[in-house]
């Protein structure tokens, strides 16, 4: 279901986006907003689930890891067996950092 969100719940959203380490103090700030009540918005963009979690962003360069590759995957079987399998085998990688279910040719990216 859809979370209702104003201007200033997308302004905070884009700020946050931005710099997900920003303190309430610079997030009230930037979107002109009182402490309390920027506070009190983020809280309930967490409770409804629109912000998930806060991350920091790593310089893959920096870990000797600047290389990305893109894997295409086509299969032609689609049981929940295989896909559970599937599942298993690539969350065994720390190196694959995401995969991506797509349709139309390809299955996953």
């Amino acid at each position: 279901m859809a979370t209702d969100i104003d201007e200033i719940d997308r302004r905070l959203l884009a700020e946050l986006q931005r710099d997900g380490t920003l303190s309430v103090d610079q997030l009230s700030e930037r979107v002109a907003l009182s402490r309390n009540a920027c506070w009190r918005r983020v809280k309930r963009l967490e409770e409804d689930g629109v912000i998930t979690g806060r991350v920091a962003l790593v310089d893959a360069d920096k870990l000797g890891l600047g290389l990305s590759v893109f894997i295409l995957v086509r299969t032609s079987n689609h049981d929940p067996d295989w896909l559970q399998k599937f599942r298993a085998a690539v969350t065994g990688f720390a190196e694959i950092t995401g995969v991506y279910r797509m349709s139309g040719d390809l299955d996953y990216v």
